[in-house]
């Protein structure tokens, strides 16, 4: 298996050094959209054999004391151990998410929070904004850093990391949470899975779904269940992606009083215009961090599908392509049925009754 993993990951460095060749030789040629999307399709199913061979680029994930962080290139392990050996400040502002709950909704509510709105006015690249704990290069600022360079003061902490891994009890920073249902988290982890591999080198729709509910120990009721347990702390704010987009005046005001910011009318409207998905995909997308891998779709691809960096999407735009998929009415009742149970044997090993809590709070998941 190991010779077969090593064969596996020297393919993806061939592949991509020979599809950088391709594109320097033929971006000359200036090749039409549809041309583009042939070759770039082309290349995915010339290494779709080595895809299944290493078992899927979702199987290169980290488990680390119980929690699946990224590969070791996002999420390098000596990143992962400093950030849970640091030890948070008063001039810190934690933002923790679920991977695909509404982490950039999030930065962006803050950013202008924090700033009352005077930053990112018109659009900015939030990865300059937010340090990012537990990633490798893509971050675009360090921990290094001295606090008063950051945009924002307090400083933003990104980070999908578990409760369990961060110092959360009796620490002198703020821990804001955002949660999302697990049906569009898990179809928005989907999405993005396009954006990265494309349409071709991906599990099969019934297959991830019984990857990300059954088969990985932990998951979303995992995070979900350790922030809920915490939620009574005077540290932590939890706030859920749908009154972000429901609810953002009513958001705003609640989290404005925990950050302790008083917020006149006119900023606090300000702030609420550009915590709109409109206002993010006119304003952000365009000019933020785009992920890319050596199968992520060529542009063409992207601006059909409605999104540049992969972190923001028009799903109007996605939704309409023929490569993207929605779950079936059996996916779904199944993803609320297994997160459901897995809240409540949680409850069970912890001894506690916040997964019941969470389940009567939020019936609406289920």
């Amino acid at each position: 298996m190991k010779n077969a993993l090593g064969k596996g990951v020297s393919g993806v460095v061939l592949v991509a050094i020979l599809g950088a060749v391709i594109q320097m030789v033929l971006s000359p040629l200036q090749l039409s959209p549809e041309s583009q999307q042939t070759l770039y399709l082309l290349k995915c199913y010339a290494f779709y054999p080595i895809y299944k061979i290493i078992g899927g680029f979702h199987s290169m994930g980290q488990n680390i004391d119980g929690y699946y962080y990224y590969d070791k290139n996002a999420n390098p392990p000596e990143k992962i151990a400093e950030a849970r050996a640091y030890e948070p400040t008063s001039k810190d502002f934690f933002l923790s998410t679920y991977p695909k709950s509404g982490t950039h909704a999030g930065m962006q509510m803050l950013v202008h929070l924090l700033s009352k709105g005077k930053m990112c006015e018109d659009g900015c690249d939030l990865h300059k904004m937010v340090y990012a704990a537990e990633f490798g290069p893509r971050s675009a600022r360090n921990m290094s850093e001295p606090v008063e360079e950051y945009p924002t003061q307090p400083r933003i902490i990104g980070t999908h990391m578990p409760a369990h891994h961060l110092k959360v009890h009796d620490a002198p920073c703020k821990y804001l949470y955002i949660l999302r249902n697990p049906v569009n988290t898990l179809l928005s982890l989907r999405t993005m899975n396009y954006f990265m591999f494309g349409p071709v080198l991906r599990q099969p729709l019934d297959e991830f779904v019984t990857y990300y509910t059954a088969t990985r120990e932990t998951g979303w009721a995992d995070h979900v269940h350790a922030w809920w347990r915490l939620r009574k702390l005077d540290n932590v704010h939890i706030v859920f992606y749908e009154d972000m987009v429901n609810k953002p005046e009513k958001t705003i005001v609640s989290l404005a009083k925990f950050a302790n910011i008083k917020l006149n009318k006119k900023e606090r409207e300000v702030i609420v215009k550009r915590m709109s998905k409109k206002w993010a995909i006119e304003n952000i997308d365009t000019k933020h961090f785009a992920v890319v891998t050596p199968f992520s779709p060529p542009k063409a691809f992207r601006d059909q599908s409605g999104s540049a960096s992969a972190f923001i999407v028009d799903h109007d735009k996605y939704f309409s392509q023929q490569w993207s998929e929605k779950f079936t009415n059996e996916q779904v009742t199944r993803i609320k049925m297994l997160e459901k149970e897995k809240l409540l044997r949680l409850d069970a090993k912890h001894n506690v009754s916040d997964g019941a809590n969470f389940i009567s709070e939020r019936g609406e998941y289920f």
